[in-house]
């Protein structure tokens, strides 16, 4: 077991969905596992593997995220902040109604992700590959930038550029 399963482990048994300063290096979480509500500050996450793991309604703040797979994974409702997502797969993964602020996406691959409803407040996506991906009814807010990044087939409907 490793230091993010223990982490959550006595978290649940503690019945305090909180962690904090956690340094993970090539984890897999199992994808059934559910994170729900959980508040994670200060997270640094390198090459894990959290494909399908139930994060809605986590909060992360001041996270960092390297080369970490996150397909399919369910962030409906969720909030970040101040975190950073480097070269990260986010194929597929759930964002609907989601609250990003202060968010840096660089290198990621964001295809058929559904960032439906999602609000983006000071968000910069960098070099992404959002390919086919949802983003209807988005708000971009405050500085939000899209830069070099791929849109083909996206859907933006009712979002304004």
């Amino acid at each position: 077991m490793g230091l993010f399963s223990k982490a959550i482990e006595q978290a649940q048994t503690a019945d305090d969905p909180y962690l904090d300063g956690l340094v993970v290096q090539g984890e897999t979480l199992d994808a059934s596992q559910s994170l729900q509500f959980y508040e994670i500050h200060n997270g640094e996450f390198d090459h894990c593997v959290l494909s399908g793991v139930d994060f809605r309604k986590a909060s992360f703040y001041d996270c960092t995220f390297v080369g970490c797979d996150l397909s399919n994974a369910r962030l409906d409702e969720a909030f970040c902040a101040r975190s950073r997502f480097v070269g990260c797969k986010l194929e597929g993964v759930r964002l609907t109604q989601a609250i990003l602020r202060s968010v840096r996406m660089r290198e990621c691959v964001c295809r058929y992700a559904n960032m439906g409803e999602a609000t983006f407040e000071n968000v910069t996506l960098q070099g992404c590959d959002m390919r086919e991906a949802f983003l209807s009814e988005v708000k971009f807010r405050r500085d939000t930038r899209l830069a070099g990044c791929d849109l083909t087939r996206a859907d933006l409907f009712r979002t304004s550029l």
